[in-house]
């Protein structure tokens, strides 16, 4: 499984149009915008989970800083999170 992140996403995202927008170029197992613990509202980042790394690379050439809804997306292979302590 490859974890795609992509960040500075609008607001209006949810998990539905994030994983509609990533399945033209191939199959998506999973795809999550974080949200806010305490509101509840977007972060505006998210996560997507494909399996086949070619179509993991056409999605990373495609959407990485194209437009969507007036912000530049970035989309990148995501890195594991840095243990805090």
């Amino acid at each position: 499984m490859i974890k795609i992140y992509i960040g500075n996403l609008p607001s209006e995202v949810n998990d539905k149009s994030l994983k509609e927008r990533f399945e033209t170029y191939g199959i998506v197992d999973n795809a999550h915008i974080i949200t806010d613990r305490a509101t509840g509202e977007s972060r505006c980042f998210g996560f997507v989970e494909m399996q086949n790394q070619e179509e993991v690379d056409n999605a990373i050439t495609n959407l990485h800083e194209s437009d969507w809804d007036g912000n530049s997306v970035a989309v990148n292979i995501s890195k594991p999170r840095e243990r805090k302590g």
